[in-house]
């Protein structure tokens, strides 16, 4: 592969690494030869898969990509591995905030600084964080207001989906100064996190009428706040009475999670 990139020189190239029992050994002369090729890479994919050492790699994305497209970062084994609810944080100074092409953001299990996010060109972010609840202490404490400070910067976005990847809602006082944010090329927002945070989004977020939504929300096991459910309930009526025509609804609740779809002339015609 460090031949192959050699010869290549400034050619942009796709690198696709998978981490597996032959390769986790080599993790620090993998992550110095994409620190060293980072400029010219296109499209770039690392799934950290057996590796160990996954500090080392995020090491080598620390580098300016002006040629890359899009980035897919998966860490799940790391998170099943160690049967941990924290993982590994993205460096905050990700791709040395110079990514001019990026235009696709696929991370997984990694703990994001959303401050770090600084790419306006952007047009697809899918986080998914479904193992980690929380971050490690030892980093800057972030909330939705880096959340949205980040959404700010991505005008071109049209593609939004967040698997519990919200970072924490901040103090009471906080909450109440979240900015409106608007996303004027949005075609689909995917949200499933906790109710009063989805709730808090969808209530700050300016979208175009097209746009379609898909929201799952919860309540955490330590809320003691109340039904949080009834939160969600003013942006669940404004949906409901826009549709067009809806021949099925259906709303499942459970003891913590509630699911809402709605139908269209037969189940095969879901909004």
């Amino acid at each position: 592969m460090e031949e192959f990139l050699r010869r290549s020189q400034a050619t942009p190239v796709s690198l696709s690494v998978s981490f597996s029992e032959s390769t986790r050994g080599n993790a620090r002369d993998v992550a110095g030869m994409i620190s060293q090729h980072l400029y010219h890479i296109r499209n770039l994919k690392i799934d950290t898969g057996l590796l160990k050492d996954v500090a080392s790699i995020l090491l080598s994305l620390r580098e300016a990509a002006p040629a890359l497209e899009t980035v897919e970062l998966d860490n799940w084994p790391e998170v099943v591995r160690n049967m941990s609810m924290r993982s590994s944080s993205l460096p905050r100074d990700l791709l040395r905030c110079t990514a001019p092409r990026l235009h696709s953001l696929k991370i997984q299990e990694f703990y994001l600084p959303w401050s770090s996010l600084v790419f306006s060109t952007l047009v697809e972010l899918k986080i998914s964080g479904l193992f980690l609840d929380h971050a490690d202490p030892a980093l800057p404490a972030e909330d939705l207001r880096q959340f949205f400070g980040a959404l700010s910067r991505m005008p071109a976005l049209e593609s939004l989906v967040l698997k519990a990847g919200l970072p924490s809602l901040g103090t009471a006082s906080q909450r109440t100064c979240f900015p409106f944010v608007t996303l004027p090329n949005l075609r689909w927002l995917f949200l499933r996190d906790d109710v009063l945070k989805c709730a808090i989004v969808l209530k700050h977020l300016v979208l175009p009428p097209t746009a379609k939504q898909a929201v799952y929300g919860f309540c955490t096991s330590d809320d003691h706040n109340g039904d949080r459910s009834e939160i969600i309930l003013p942006w669940l009526r404004s949906h409901i009475a826009a549709l067009p025509r809806i021949h099925v609804l259906d709303f499942t609740g459970l003891q913590d999670d509630f699911n809402v779809v709605a139908y269209g002339a037969s189940v095969e015609d879901p909004f």
